[in-house]
């Protein structure tokens, strides 16, 4: 059988420094990698255990995720509008979340005469609200009670619209929609 022999006349200088290069990058890399991890916390607890937060981490940012889409907004808005029920009203986001998903939904599929009126006396039109992102909604009923005539007329109407969520929520809307808009786009999101 022959051979056949094919030789080339090249230089690989450059290929070769490149190479040389690129170790010493990983080698360098690699060097800084572990003098931050032996000279901080995370020496002493291990990579393991940086490896296990990262993976919590992500686990967490997509609950997030599904939370928000289960109350039809994104993650940024979720946080917002959790931090500000927490901070501000003294409640949670599953409460507010729950309460203006289920308002939402009523005035979407079958609005009682009951619901209108109640938005009637708070000067809110129904199929414009049920458009609303869960924030925008919260600023609308927080403006809507903040501005309203009659204390008496407002209360029992957001009690009309928010049920059994009314007595948890109305210290969040008594903070009125300036103090909530400025609180939630002061909250720094996690995306």
């Amino acid at each position: 059988m022959a051979k056949a022999v094919v030789e080339i006349d090249a230089s690989t200088a450059g290929f070769d420094a490149a190479v040389s290069g690129l170790g010493r990058k990983m080698k360098a890399a690699g060097s800084s990698m572990s003098s931050a991890l032996s000279s901080s916390l995370l020496g002493g607890i291990g990579f393991g255990a940086v490896v296990a937060g990262i993976r919590s981490f992500g686990n967490e940012m997509d609950d997030m995720a599904d939370a928000a889409s289960r109350f039809n907004t994104i993650p940024e808005t979720f946080q917002r509008v959790a931090e500000a029920a927490k901070v501000l009203g003294g409640t949670d986001i599953d409460t507010v979340g729950r309460a203006l998903e289920r308002l939402r939904r009523q005035l979407e599929e079958d609005p009682s005469d009951k619901l209108s009126q109640a938005l009637s006396n708070l000067g809110i039109n129904g199929a414009d609200f049920a458009k609303l992102d869960m924030d925008q909604q919260l600023l609308a009923l927080a403006d809507a009670y903040t501005k309203a005539a009659d204390d008496g007329v407002a209360l029992s109407s957001l009690n009309a619209l928010l049920g059994k969520s009314f007595g948890e929520l109305l210290p969040l809307l008594q903070q009125g929609s300036p103090a909530l808009k400025e609180y939630m786009d002061a909250v720094k999101v996690i995306s």
